[in-house]
């Protein structure tokens, strides 16, 4: 990627997640990627996120998702907590992800090989 897809500034060779302009995350990351067949996919739990950061990361995912017409959105958010405690990422995203599915006329469903993955599909 040689600039952010929202405001067009230059950051090919930065290594950045996310553009130190606009703070919108750059498609090409390494926690954001498009996988062939026409999904976003976003790991939002895997570096020892809040709930309140994976949210910010699953939004600017959503709106990357919808802005650049993706079919669907893969969101892999664990399911538990690596200190034994109560899950809340996991949990609070797939109830997030149906309301995201309702609210754009989409679909909602947990990946079937993992219980730490949703989709959500933008094309009924």
């Amino acid at each position: 990627m040689d600039e952010c897809p929202h405001c067009e500034f230059p950051i090919k060779a930065m290594g950045v997640e996310t553009c130190p302009k606009c703070d919108h995350a750059a498609i090409n990351s390494a926690s954001i990627k498009q996988s062939l067949n026409g999904t976003l996919e976003v790991d939002i739990a895997h570096n020892g996120e809040t709930w309140e950061r994976a949210k910010e990361k699953l939004d600017r995912a959503i709106d990357d998702a919808l802005y650049y017409r993706y079919s669907g959105l893969k969101v892999i958010h664990g399911w538990g907590s690596q200190s034994g405690g109560q899950a809340v990422i996991g949990p609070r995203a797939k109830s997030y992800l149906r309301h995201i599915a309702e609210q754009n006329g989409g679909r909602f469903a947990v990946d079937r090989n993992t219980q730490g993955v949703s989709l959500v599909w933008f094309n009924k």
